[in-house]
């Protein structure tokens, strides 16, 4: 599976709970004017290939716009882990994939654009190897 096909055809379709999704540099996209907010980013970290299965790494970052009239921090913490965590697990059933996390999230409120809060977690991804190696 290349990684087109995988962002395009798995990883977009399991994340339809949230407004957005992009692949690339989370500072980038939270820094645009066109960012969606109640977003997540794919930031691929690293390929590794072997003869078999290629295996991609992932930072995953969920974002959503903080109001500080409604103070709504915890409310963007307990939505976006609930969103991560919907996908991910319906996403480890897949039989053509395995899915490696560890569960750990790092909280984060940050200026961007806007000032966000939300949610980063590491991600492997193992697919088969689509690249005849000889």
């Amino acid at each position: 599976m290349t990684i087109t096909e995988l962002q395009d055809n798995i990883l977009t379709p399991y994340f339809n709970n949230v407004s957005d999704i992009y692949f690339g540099d989370a500072v980038y996209h939270f820094n645009t004017s066109e960012v969606d907010y109640d977003s997540v980013v794919f930031s691929l970290q690293t390929t590794e290939v072997s003869e078999y299965d290629i295996t991609y790494k992932y930072i995953v970052t969920y974002a959503d716009l903080m109001n500080f009239q409604t103070d709504n921090e915890f409310n963007i913490f307990d939505n976006g882990l609930h969103k991560l965590e919907k996908a991910f697990n319906q996403l480890s059933l897949r039989s053509d994939l395995t899915l490696v996390y560890n569960h750990i999230y790092t909280p984060f409120k940050q200026k961007f654009s806007d000032t966000l809060a939300g949610w980063q977690v590491s991600v492997e991804i193992k697919v088969d190897n689509p690249i005849e190696c000889e």
